[in-house]
């Protein structure tokens, strides 16, 4: 691990050269990977102290009703509370500390208004759907500032995580500059 540049990129050195890691689509990828292990039954969920009131509009309160049995899949504990209003009891183990409450409700709200912008497989399940959205709600953004442990620790789940190579949207998740490509950039070859 090299640092961290324009609160965005990380830099890290391999056996094959230099690696730019986009914070974003990697934190995002590392997220989305929990949560689908938590879609095939390997979910951690955090009960919390005291239950969280969410003010969400009446569509994402019908949505979060309907699906109750996902969002249970993927760690969370959550009731309706009234017709503008959800109950949270739990949150996945992956999100506890990424605001799940904030993450939660805008979550909600995107699916329910369709405005989430990523590129969805057709065939996703709605299960599916709900990680992607919830990972990218997750992630940390371009502009957060990491310690050195944080960067490290993302680098090593990176590497850990299957698909590896693009976020939820697609993007790559980080570019090689091969050792061969920094030789003939700066006229070593």
């Amino acid at each position: 691990m090299l640092g961290q540049v324009g609160k965005t990129y990380l830099i890290a050195e391999g056996e094959a050269g230099v690696y730019l890691v986009d914070q974003h689509a990697a934190y995002e990828r590392v997220l989305l990977e929990n949560l689908s292990a938590a879609l095939r039954g390997r979910s951690e969920q955090q009960l919390l102290l005291e239950p969280l009131v969410l003010d969400v509009p009446p569509a994402a309160v019908a949505l979060a009703e309907e699906a109750s049995p996902e969002l249970s899949q993927l760690g969370f504990a959550i009731e309706p509370f009234g017709p503008r209003q959800v109950l949270v009891r739990g949150v996945p183990g992956a999100l506890v500390d990424r605001q799940p409450q904030r993450v939660l409700q805008d979550t909600l709200v995107t699916l329910a208004t369709n405005t989430h912008g990523l590129v969805i497989e057709q065939h996703a399940s709605w299960a599916e759907r709900l990680a992607i959205v919830l990972a990218c709600k997750s992630a940390v953004r371009a502009g957060d500032t990491l310690e050195l442990a944080e960067m490290e620790a993302l680098l090593r789940r990176l590497g850990e995580a299957m698909l590896c190579r693009t976020c939820a949207h697609g993007r790559p998740t980080a570019i090689l500059l091969s050792h061969a490509q920094l030789e003939r950039e700066f006229g070593r070859r």
